[in-house]
């Protein structure tokens, strides 16, 4: 498993210049190179956002309301919300979202064009000890986003997995493995593929999944 950063690059005769990577063109004449990296960004919301109040809302709401289950393995996830919907918890969307999204857009076609996005969808997650996510991605959608909103230790990774799978045959590390935290927001390619593991925890895992489309 791949814990650094998802791309590296040594030093070339002739380095492809970001440019040239937005034009999706350059010259050839280089010793060794990296292309099509995959961005992603995570944040921390503030210290002032009450965490212990969303966790309890979304358990009140997940009593009162079936699981529509997808890649959820023994767990619950709510049904999918658009912002048009009455809003099922208060206060569940951090401004560190937007910021995250901001920092996303810069060095990528989104910023370039001034291209802005919006809450396609949402939902809520509820993984109990041993509830799992299965390899799934994110179709029709542009960026996707996680906050974790309650991660005891040992609740299960977050692993996304190299788009193309023939990476995995000899060429290198195909997956990255993050640690979930109380409060951090992860923002990533909605093609990206990506799963949760096991939650070997005694305590609910829960979260938040965002889908965002161009406005």
């Amino acid at each position: 498993n791949h814990t650094n950063s998802l791309y590296s690059q040594k030093k070339s005769c002739h380095e492809a210049t970001h440019s040239d990577i937005m034009r999706g063109s350059t010259t050839l004449f280089f010793m060794e190179n990296y292309i099509f990296p995959i961005k992603i960004v995570s944040e921390m919301v503030d210290e002032s956002f009450d965490l212990e109040k969303l966790k309890n809302d979304i358990q009140e709401y997940r009593l009162e309301n079936p699981p529509i289950l997808r890649s959820c393995k023994g767990g619950w996830q709510s049904k999918i919300f658009t912002l048009d919907d009455p809003t099922p918890v208060p206060n569940f969307i951090p401004d560190e979202l937007y910021s995250a999204i901001e920092t996303y857009k810069t060095n990528t076609r989104l910023g370039e064009y001034d291209l802005e996005l919006q809450i396609e969808s949402y939902w809520f997650n509820v993984n109990p000890p041993e509830a799992y996510n299965t390899l799934h991605v994110h179709p029709a959608n542009v960026l996707s986003a996680v906050f974790w909103v309650s991660c005891p230790r040992n609740c299960g990774s977050f692993i996304v997995r190299h788009p193309h799978e023939m990476v995995n045959f000899y060429l290198g590390p195909d997956e990255m493995k993050m640690s979930p935290k109380d409060g951090a927001l992860l923002l990533f390619p909605s093609y990206l593929p990506h799963f949760v593991e096991s939650n070997k925890s005694s305590e609910d895992r829960i979260s938040i999944s965002f889908n965002f489309g161009v406005k």
